[in-house]
């Protein structure tokens, strides 16, 4: 039976590619608030995280913080080449309507979020 709504949980699990680690932090409250810190990497997988907690927890402030640390030799960046077409399409369309915007820097685009892999 639980007795307080506050705890605090963290978990790591290593992988080939790297480790994972996740901490849960809670806080009594009458309704569902979760909060979710975690890479740009892991943002498509956020909305799934979401509902799975839903099914676990019915109420209390949470706290999700979700780090992922690369070993070495999986650090090498990968750039998705559909993402960055994607991105650049886009840009061209804003070109088309706006003749006289300044150039995007290239390093720019590696930021939009998914363009790095």
């Amino acid at each position: 039976m639980t007795y307080s709504m506050t705890a605090f949980a963290r978990k790591e699990q290593s992988f080939d590619f790297g480790t994972l680690s996740i901490e849960i932090k809670s806080v009594n409250q009458r309704y569902l608030e979760p909060t979710f810190r975690l890479p740009e990497t892991l943002r498509p997988v956020e909305m799934k995280l979401r509902e799975r907690l839903k099914q676990k927890v019915k109420r209390g402030k949470l706290e999700v913080n979700i780090r992922f640390y690369a070993h070495s030799g999986a650090d090498s960046l990968g750039v998705d080449e559909a993402r960055l077409t994607a991105v650049s399409n886009a840009l061209e369309k804003v070109r088309t309507q706006i003749p006289n915007a300044a150039p995007v820097n290239p390093l720019e685009l590696l930021q939009y979020p998914g363009v790095l892999i």
